[in-house]
């Protein structure tokens, strides 16, 4: 078959020189030589090899079947679709690259120009599987594409602007298996830039291929995610690239690991119920603030919500699910969404993944031999383990599933794997999810990747700086009061009437003033607490048991939460310090907030976050806000 003509040359040429002689990649360059050559020689095409694998080749514009076949342009006619003179031309091609005799699984975009390539790919490939993604949001053709993948072969039959065909082909490549193929309709349309200068997939795929090639990923950090390691990530998933006017051709060098968001598993669980199952839902709501906030300035006011929207909650059960450390959960080649705690943010991400892209990830250990666990397991694993602030939020709010699961299997245990380096959980894990509920013989805590037989894991209640639902209040009340009655009964004396929660000066976020502010606060008639002092049951009697708390923002104000009845309390924070779990915890349960922000050491970017920022330093200006702290520890406003 002749796949080269001269009448293609001037196309050839004129597609080199927009691109640019010398910014042309090495591969583009070795394919224009080998297509002018099978010009003069009127041969087959000869791939041209890139210098990391990528095979691209100049694909011809035959229309052979085989014997004894009818083409699909005739079988399309036969159905009352009379495609137009480049529709036939794509689906000749197409019948050409898709491997035909064989079951495979086939995902269609498709438009007004396309739509009845569906009902034509069900009749002429009867062994395959073959559906078209419904339009929708972005997360529900994710989380169909999830559902019926991995696919062997993506088509992209529409005829959208080059800006929506690229977005979407780098939302969807990677869920195809390794060879799969990602065809896109009419390479004339696909392959040059449009009016605002987008790139074609063709030209971004050449672009990231050839950086591959020459070693340009090479300062790519491999875990922080950014725009150009999602490059790296497609570059390396690119196995081979053919094309001609009418059909663009990638494939696949191998799939990634899917990510799932909370409203994105129940249309993969029930393609896929050897996963698992939902047990109990709550529904969405909304919560309106309950305590009260002022401040000595507002510049950060947008921080703070007074209502929070609620979306649904549900505990599942995951069978034979691998448990990784660090809050990692895996299943038929899916990462569950009980792996990822800021479970509402734009990108998911745990820094325990090799995160490829915001759809897609993998697990970079070894689980083909996991440890088998069997029995029943209530999941409160956490991505920063043995952390008294992550317990106090993240973990302690998926409490509130203990009962119906626990009802569901009265064996069941809470899974608390331990981290690196440790052999036993922390004194305040226990404590902590005891008051919430769990038994003292409930916990297993094993190391390494588990196979886990029955899995029950919850959404969490609080998702810092997201949400909070209104019945979390209900799971640290009865908390609080168990730790409470368990402080009082060892010790009955009284407990100061304001408290002052400092912090010593090894912590993050150290004030540098420490000195002046404990003084302040002790002229006003504070005690000055340290919590890490205390265990959790002293802690929490400390809080209940004062009318006015002040203290440094961060985990040692989380006992906030055991108190049986509103406070006044005051919160010194830096400005850098963007967490809103203490405001949450006050909009929840009823707190009357003063909040005194602080110049940090280092700013938060105008656009972004910064880490550093987040944990840098700060001073209390009392010339400034002297009046107001005064203001604040000695009346009940």
């Amino acid at each position: 078959m002749d796949t080269s003509r001269p009448s293609e040359q001037p196309r050839r040429v004129a597609r080199l020189k927009k691109l640019g002689r010398r910014y042309a990649p090495d591969w583009l360059k070795s394919a224009y030589r080998s297509a002018r050559g099978e010009a003069a020689r009127s041969g087959n095409g000869t791939p041209a090899k890139a210098g990391n694998g990528t095979t691209q080749t100049k694909a011809g514009n035959g229309t052979q079947t085989k014997a004894g076949s009818v083409p699909w342009v005739d079988v399309a006619q036969d159905r009352g679709w009379t495609p137009d003179k480049p529709t036939r031309a794509f689906l000749a091609r197409l019948e050409e690259a898709l491997p035909q005799g064989r079951t495979n699984r086939i995902a269609l975009f498709t438009d007004d120009t396309s739509a009845e390539l569906t009902a034509l790919l069900v009749q002429v490939l009867p062994n395959s599987s073959v559906f078209a993604v419904a339009d929708g949001t972005d997360s529900d053709q994710h989380a169909e594409l999830t559902a019926q993948g991995p696919l062997d072969v993506i088509i992209d039959a529409t005829l959208a602007a080059p800006a929506e065909r690229l977005r979407r082909f780098r939302r969807t490549l990677f869920h195809l298996r390794a060879g799969g193929r990602y065809c896109v309709r009419s390479a004339a349309a696909g392959l040059t830039a449009d009016a605002k200068k987008t790139p074609s997939i063709w030209e971004f795929v050449s672009r990231v291929t050839d950086d591959r090639d020459r070693g340009r990923f090479s300062d790519v950090e491999d875990k922080k995610p950014t725009p150009r390691k999602d490059e790296k990530g497609i570059a390396e998933a690119v196995r081979g690239i053919s094309y001609d006017d009418a059909l663009l051709i990638i494939t696949s060098a191998g799939p990634a690991l899917p990510k799932l968001r909370e409203w994105e598993v129940e249309r993969v669980l029930a393609a896929k119920p050897e996963i698992g199952r939902i047990l109990t839902r709550l529904p969405a709501t909304t919560f309106s603030r309950v305590g009260d906030l002022r401040y000595n300035h507002d510049r950060h006011d947008p921080r703070f919500a007074t209502e929070y929207k609620v979306p649904e909650l549900q505990l599942r059960e995951y069978d034979d699910a691998l448990a990784c450390p660090h809050q990692v959960v895996l299943s038929h080649d899916v990462i569950l969404p009980d792996t990822f705690r800021h479970l509402t943010h734009p990108r998911l991400k745990n820094r325990f993944l090799d995160d490829l892209n915001p759809l897609f990830a993998r697990y970079p250990r070894k689980v083909s031999e996991p440890k088998e666990l069997s029995g029943s397991y209530f999941y409160l694993s956490s991505e920063w383990p043995r952390h008294f602030g992550h317990m106090m939020t993240e973990q302690l709010s998926r409490m509130w599933a203990w009962s119906a699961a626990k009802e569901r299997h009265p064996d069941l245990k809470v899974l608390l794997p331990l981290p690196g380096g440790h052999n036993e959980l922390a004194p305040f894990e226990r404590e902590v999810l005891m008051a919430a509920g769990a038994g003292p013989d409930d916990f297993v805590s094993p190391k390494g990747v588990l196979r886990v037989e029955k899995l029950l894991s919850a959404t969490p209640m609080l998702v810092n700086p997201s949400y909070v639902h209104p019945e979390l209040p209900d799971v640290w009340r009865r908390a609080g009061a168990k730790l409470v009655a368990e402080g009082r009964a060892r010790s009955e004396q009284d407990r100061p009437a304001k408290v002052f929660v400092s912090r010593r000066s090894n912590y993050k976020r150290a004030c540098h003033n420490l000195t002046e502010v404990e003084e302040f606060f002790t002229r006003h008639g504070f005690t000055i607490v340290y919590p890490e002092d205390y265990d959790v049951a002293e802690q929490a009697t400390i809080f209940d048991s004062a009318e006015l708390i002040a203290g440094f923002a961060g985990s040692a104000m989380f006992s906030l939460i055991f108190c049986a009845e509103p406070k006044r309390v005051i919160l010194i924070s830096s400005e850098s310090y963007t967490a809103r779990n203490e405001y949450m915890m006050a909009f929840a349960m009823g707190h009357r907030v003063s909040l005194v922000w602080c110049d940090p050491d280092i700013a938060q970017p105008e656009k972004g976050w910064d880490g550093k920022a987040f944990a840098s330093g700060f001073s209390v200006d009392f010339e400034r806000d002297g009046d107001f702290l005064t203001d604040a520890a000695t009346t009940d406003w």
